[in-house]
């Protein structure tokens, strides 16, 4: 079995760099029927015309949650806990410093393996 590891999670932008959104929209939301909540962390025009989006997904121990596919490619972060993710039947282990790029379109359940929340980051850069 593997040992749990945990990374503090890092606070939300708020220098002047940064456009942070409200707090009412950084409130973790569950989603659907699923043991996993989510939050709108970062949204911003980005360059060269692209938005750029940062958002927080958490998902119980023993649970799974699934990623709609999306027309932009995102990376995915394990911030804390151990889990996987099958990304269109190719499954990639999800842990702390080891990130993972979804291709666009791409159909992905994350699993949590372990006996803490698995919180995973997840950046996404859109074409407008």
């Amino acid at each position: 079995m593997r040992e749990d590891v945990t990374t503090p999670l890092a606070p939300a932008p708020n220098d002047a760099a940064f456009a942070p959104l409200p707090s009412s929209v950084r409130a973790f939301q569950r989603r659907g029927d699923e043991h996993a909540v989510g939050r709108a962390v970062y949204s911003s025009a980005g360059p060269d015309d692209t938005a750029i989006e940062i958002s927080d997904l958490v998902v119980g121990p023993g649970a799974q949650a699934n990623l709609p596919p999306e027309r932009a490619a995102r990376v995915l972060d394990a911030r804390s806990g151990l889990g996987n993710a099958v990304i269109s039947s190719r499954k990639e282990e999800l842990s702390p410093m080891r990130p993972i790029l979804l291709p666009a379109g791409s159909e992905t359940v994350l699993r949590n393996d372990g006996d803490v929340p698995l919180l995973v980051r997840i950046y996404t850069v859109r074409s407008r």
